[in-house]
C-alpha cells in the first residue's frame, strides 16, 4: 500500500481539475495489478527515494501562495506513506508537526490575516511556474524508481467502493479502465500546464475527493482534516452558503467525524447539509437531500435518538421513492432507495417494530438482487450487504434457522469478491462482519463448534485490519473478541474465554469512553462471570470493580435518555455483581454495593418499569435481605423482602413472587413470628 499511497500523494500536488481524482485511482490500480516481490535492498532504496521526495516537495510547498496548503496536504500524505512503509517513529512525529503547520497556515488564510491569500496572485506566478517544474521532476523521479520494481503497462478496471450501512458518503464517478504510469504522468503534465492560482473552488472540490480516497484506505484522521479544509474553503474563502458542492463537503466531513467517534459534531454537519439542500429545493438537489437525511438518521440512531432517526429515515425513503417514480430506470436512484431502506430497517428494529424492519430489509435485498442481475460486478457487494442485514433482522426476530441461508450466501459472495485478483482484500471488512453475524446465528442454533470456527476467522481479519487502521477498526475488533469469548463461555471453556476478554479489554482501553463505556464494562462483567466459575474470587471482585469504575467515569447526559438508562442499568448490574462476590466472604463489606445496586434498580423501575429491570430489582432485594439476615439485622431483612414482593407484582412470571414470599417467610421465622411466617409460606405454595 505504501508505494501506491506515495504515487497518489505526489499526484495530489498537481490536482486542480475536478477529474484528477480519476487519474489518481487509475495510477493506483495500474500499480496494484503489477506488483512483484521486492528484496530488502529494493525496499530500502525505495524508502530512501520517498524520503528525498518528501524533502523536495516540502521545499516546493514553501514557494507558492494560495496553493501552499494544497501542496502541504500532499506532503502530509507522503509523510504518512513513509511512516507506514518503514514504521519510523521520527517520521510519525514529523507527520504530526506538519499537520499542525498546515492547520495554522490555513487558519491565517481563511481568517484574512494573510493578505497574500487574497492579493498575492501576481507575485506568486513565477514561483508557481517553478513549482510546476519541480513537481513534474518529482513525478518523473518517482516513476523511474518504481519502474525498476513494478511493470506498468496493463489496463485494469478501477476499484469498486463498497458502502457499509453506516457509511453514506458521496464518491467521485470513476472510469472503468486505467492506463499505465507513463501515460498518467504525461496527462498530469498537461493538466499542470493549465493550472492557475484562481482555483479555490477546484481546490475545495479536490480536497473533498482526496478525503474520500484517504477514508477508503483507512486514514481517517487525514481524511477528516482534508474534508474540514474543504468545508472551510467553501464557507470562509468562497463565502458560499447555499451551494450543493458545499453540502456534499459537509456530508462527507460528517461521515469522517462519525468514523472518529465524534458523532455529535457529525450530526451538526449533516444537519447543515440537509438545511442547504432544503433551501435549494429543486429536483436536482433532491437526491443529495435524501442522502443527507439518511446520513443524519444514521448518526442520531447511533446516539439512540431513535424517534428522530426514524423521522429522518422516513423522509429519505419517501424522497427516494418519489424520484424513482419519476425515473424508474435510474439504477443509481434504485441503489439509493435500497440503502435507505436497509438503514431504516435497523432503526425500526431498535424501536421494536420488527415486522416493519423485516419488510424494509426484504425490499432492500430484492432491489439489490434486481440491480445485480443487470450488472453483477457493480452490485454484488451491496447485494451481499443487504443479505446480511436481512439475515440479522430475522435473527433478531428469533428466526435463526431462516437467517442462516442469507448470511451463508453473503459470506460466500464476500469471499469470492475478496479473492478477486484485481481487488484483493478490498472486502475484508465486509467479510469479517458477515462471519461475525454467521457466528451469532450458529450460536443461537446451538452449533457452538461452527460458531467458534467462524468467529475466529472474523477475529483474525479484524485483528489485521485494526493493526493497519486502528481508528477505523478497533471498535469492531473489540466486539469480535467479546463475542469470541462468549462462544467459549457457552462451551464452558472459561480459561480460553479470558484470553479473548483480556485482548478485548486492551483494545477498549484505546477507545474513548464516550462511545464504548457500556461495551467496555460488559467485557469486565463477562470476565467476572469467568472468574466466578473458575472460583477465582479475587479476580471476580477486581473485574466487577473495574466495570463499576468505568461506568461511573462514563459521561452522563440527559440528551440521550435511552443511552443514559442503559448506562445506569449496566452500573446497577455491576454493583450487584460486586455485592454477590463480597457477600459470601464479608457480608458487612457487601452491604455498600448491595444497597447502591438496589437503589439504582429502584430508580430505573420508577422511571420505566421494564420487565428485565424489575426482575433484577427482585433478585437484588432478595439477596440483600438474605445478607441482612446473616448479620441478624432482621428488621432490614424484612424491609428488602417486602420490596422484592412489591416489585414482583409487576411481573407476569410468578416465580419471582414465590421467591419473595419464601424470603419473607424465612425473615419472619428468624424474628420468631411464626404466624406471619406460615402465612407467607402458604401464599408461596400457591405458586408451586
Amino acid at each position: 500500500m505504501g508505494v501506491l499511497a506515495a504515487v497518489t500523494t505526489i499526484w495530489t500536488v498537481a490536482k486542480a481539475a475536478e477529474g484528477i481524482i480519476e487519474l489518481i485511482i487509475r495510477v493506483k490500480d495500474a500499480l496494484k495489478q503489477n506488483q512483484v516481490k521486492q528484496n530488502r535492498k529494493d525496499r530500502a532504496d525505495l524508502i530512501e527515494q520517498l524520503l528525498r521526495s518528501f524533502d523536495e516537495v516540502e521545499a516546493a510547498c514553501k514557494s507558492i501562495k494560495p496553493e501552499w496548503h494544497e501542496l502541504s496536504n500532499a506532503t502530509i500524505k507522503l509523510q504518512s506513506t513513509i511512516r507506514i512503509e518503514c514504521g519510523n517513529n521520527q517520521i510519525q512525529r514529523q507527520l504530526s508537526d506538519y499537520s499542525d503547520k498546515v492547520e495554522q497556515a490555513l487558519s491565517q488564510k481563511t481568517s484574512g490575516s494573510d493578505p497574500s491569500f487574497d492579493s498575492g496572485h501576481q507575485s506568486s506566478t513565477k514561483s508557481l511556474s517553478n513549482t510546476k517544474d519541480c513537481l513534474v521532476e518529482q513525478l518523473q523521479k518517482l516513476s523511474k524508481s518504481l519502474e525498476t520494481v513494478r511493470p506498468n503497462s496493463q489496463r485494469v478496471p478501477s476499484p469498486a467502493y463498497p458502502d457499509h450501512l453506516a457509511s453514506n458518503t458521496h464518491r467521485p464517478h470513476l472510469s472503468d479502465t486505467a492506463n499505465g504510469l507513463p501515460e498518467a504522468i504525461s496527462r498530469t503534465q498537461r493538466i499542470l500546464d493549465t493550472y492557475t492560482t484562481d482555483s479555490a473552488g477546484n481546490t475545495a472540490h479536490s480536497l473533498d475527493n482526496l478525503s474520500i480516497a484517504l477514508m477508503d484506505v483507512g486514514l481517517i484522521k487525514q481524511a477528516s482534516q482534508m474534508s474540514s479544509w474543504s468545508v472551510r474553503i467553501y464557507e470562509s474563502v468562497l463565502g458560499l452558503k447555499w451551494d450543493s458542492n458545499f453540502a456534499v463537503a459537509l456530508r462527507n466531513h460528517s461521515n469522517h467525524l462519525n468514523a472518529l467517534g465524534r458523532v455529535e459534531e457529525a450530526v451538526k454537519h449533516a444537519q447543515h447539509a440537509v438545511e442547504i439542500y432544503s433551501r435549494l429545493s429543486d429536483r436536482l438537489s433532491d437526491p443529495g437531500r435524501a442522502g443527507a437525511l439518511d446520513s443524519l438518521a444514521t448518526y442520531i440512531f447511533i446516539l439512540q435518538r431513535n424517534d428522530e432517526a426514524l423521522a429522518a429515515s422516513h423522509q429519505a425513503v419517501q424522497i427516494s421513492r418519489d424520484l424513482l417514480q419519476q425515473q424508474p430506470q435510474d439504477e443509481g436512484l434504485s441503489a439509493d432507495l435500497a440503502m435507505f431502506l436497509a438503514n431504516r430497517a435497523n432503526t425500526l428494529h431498535a424501536l421494536k417494530q420488527q415486522e416493519a424492519a423485516l419488510e424494509d430489509a426484504a425490499e432492500s435485498r430484492n432491489i439489490y438482487r434486481v440491480l445485480r442481475s443487470h450488472s453483477s460486478d457493480r452490485y454484488t457487494a451491496e447485494y451481499a450487504d443487504s443479505l446480511r442485514i436481512y439475515s440479522e433482522v430475522l435473527f433478531r426476530l428469533n428466526r435463526s434457522s431462516e437467517a442462516l441461508q442469507p448470511i451463508h450466501e453473503a459470506v460466500t459472495l464476500w469471499t469470492q469478491l475478496n479473492n478477486n485478483r484485481l481487488k484483493p482484500d478490498v472486502y475484508s471488512p465486509n467479510l469479517a462482519r458477515g462471519l461475525l453475524s454467521l457466528s451469532y446465528i450458529l450460536s443461537a442454533l446451538g452449533r457452538h463448534l461452527g460458531a467458534a470456527v467462524e468467529i475466529e476467522k472474523a477475529v483474525d481479519i479484524f485483528r489485521r485490519l485494526a493493526t493497519q487502521s486502528p481508528e477505523m477498526f478497533n471498535p469492531e475488533y473489540a466486539r469480535s473478541l467479546h463475542h469470541a469469548a462468549q462462544v467459549h463461555i457457552d462451551h464452558q471453556r472459561h480459561q480460553d474465554a479470558i484470553l479473548f476478554l483480556n485482548e478485548a479489554l486492551l483494545t477498549y482501553k484505546t477507545l474513548s469512553l464516550d462511545n464504548c463505556a457500556a461495551e467496555f464494562a460488559l467485557t469486565y462483567n463477562r470476565k467476572h462471570l469467568c472468574m466466578t466459575r473458575l472460583k477465582d474470587h479475587e479476580g471476580a471482585v477486581a473485574a466487577s470493580r473495574s466495570a463499576i469504575e468505568i461506568l461511573k467515569q462514563a459521561p452522563q447526559s440527559d440528551k440521550n435518555n435511552n443511552k443514559l438508562t442503559a448506562s445506569r442499568y449496566d452500573l446497577a448490574f455491576a454493583l450487584y455483581n460486586e455485592f454477590v462476590d463480597r457477600c459470601s466472604v464479608s457480608p458487612t463489606e457487601a452491604l455498600v454495593p448491595g444497597r447502591e445496586a438496589v437503589g439504582r434498580f429502584r430508580f430505573l423501575v420508577a422511571q420505566a418499569p421494564d420487565n428485565t429491570i424489575c426482575q433484577r430489582l427482585v433478585e437484588a432485594s432478595i439477596s440483600l435481605s438474605f445478607c441482612y439476615s446473616k448479620l441478624e439485622e432482621h428488621g432490614r431483612a424484612v424491609k428488602y423482602g417486602e420490596l422484592a414482593l412489591e416489585t414482583s407484582t409487576k411481573l407476569t412470571d410468578t416465580t419471582f413472587r414465590k421467591n419473595a414470599l419464601n424470603r419473607l417467610s424465612s425473615c419472619y421465622r428468624h424474628m420468631g413470628d411464626e404466624t406471619r411466617a406460615a402465612e407467607a409460606q402458604g401464599k408461596a405454595s400457591m405458586y408451586e
